[in-house]
């Protein structure tokens, strides 16, 4: 596996310790990011990867702002071509997919991963990676490498929570590996947790993944809750490189999603192939995870 560092979120004096606003005043909330170690996984200032990176994050940040919820791009030969993607959460507003993908194309490669040629940043909205090695239709499992984050307390009956959990969460599963849905491989769904407590879930995976990888990715996640968050958690989230879980005991996402995917495309050119929805975190307090 390969070697990452994972940056924490840096705690503000807030009640939404990851709490970013864009230059057009949208809540987008950065979560965390990860830059490989390996050795020579680095590039320098002004060389040809770093010309071949920006003119994907261009590109991607161009298709954001054309109301596309996941894309993926290349340019460049060898060891200097670039392979970038980024996702929409499927329930968000193209507006605020347009705002967290520009911030991310900002965010990652001159403050968060800087010089660093595999890195791959969050937001409670969107994910965006980019990587010198092909990172496209290949599902990823994670093999325990997730991010995750969830809440200081606790839900009534945690045993009962856990239960509901699983049995929502592989119906959800199930159901985005297996119709079609718009974005592709997504669903939202909630359940009777108690009589005066419900649990609301999400589980979204990447579209360029088979619907196996995907579903392998998704129950990966699952399988990994009770290692990284407290049993009973009022909320949680786990993100991996190829899929999302996450669920609240209050309502976080958007009813109506957004309008239809349309597809990432093949390259350009030869060498180039606050509601609660955002984040499910309300003012509660948070812990931080990743491994």
């Amino acid at each position: 596996m390969k070697g990452f560092m994972i940056l924490p979120v840096i705690t503000c004096i807030s009640f939404f310790p990851f709490l970013k606003l864009s230059l057009s005043s949208v809540q987008i909330h950065y979560f965390r990011s990860k830059c490989s170690s390996d050795e020579g996984n680095n590039y320098t200032k002004n060389s040809v990867y770093e010309t071949n990176l920006n003119l994907a994050l261009a590109i991607l940040s161009s298709q954001a702002a054309s109301n596309r919820s996941f894309f993926n791009f290349t340019t460049g030969t060898g060891s200097n071509q670039v392979y970038a993607l980024y996702l929409c959460r499927g329930d968000i507003t193209h507006q605020l997919c347009k705002s967290c993908i520009n911030d991310a194309t900002n965010l990652l490669p001159t403050q968060k991963c800087p010089y660093i040629k595999e890195s791959i940043i969050w937001y409670n909205e969107c994910m965006l990676r980019y990587s010198n090695s092909n990172i496209f239709s290949i599902g990823v499992s994670t093999n325990g490498n997730w991010v995750s984050w969830d809440s200081d307390y606790n839900v009534s009956n945690p045993g009962q929570l856990s239960q509901v959990l699983s049995d929502t969460m592989n119906e959800l599963i199930k159901k985005a590996v297996s119709m079609e849905t718009t974005p592709a491989y997504f669903q939202t769904g909630e359940a009777k947790l108690t009589d005066f407590e419900m649990v609301y879930c999400l589980v979204q995976c990447t579209p360029d993944i088979t619907g196996f990888e995907c579903k392998r990715c998704l129950l990966a996640a699952l399988a990994y809750y009770p290692n990284c968050c407290t049993v009973g958690s009022e909320w949680a989230m786990m993100f991996g490189e190829s899929c999302l879980m996450m669920y609240d005991t209050a309502p976080f996402y958007n009813i109506q999603p957004a309008p239809p995917l349309v597809p990432g495309s093949t390259p350009l050119e030869p060498n180039s192939t606050h509601d609660r929805g955002h984040p499910p975190l309300s003012d509660r307090n948070k812990n931080s995870s990743g491994t």
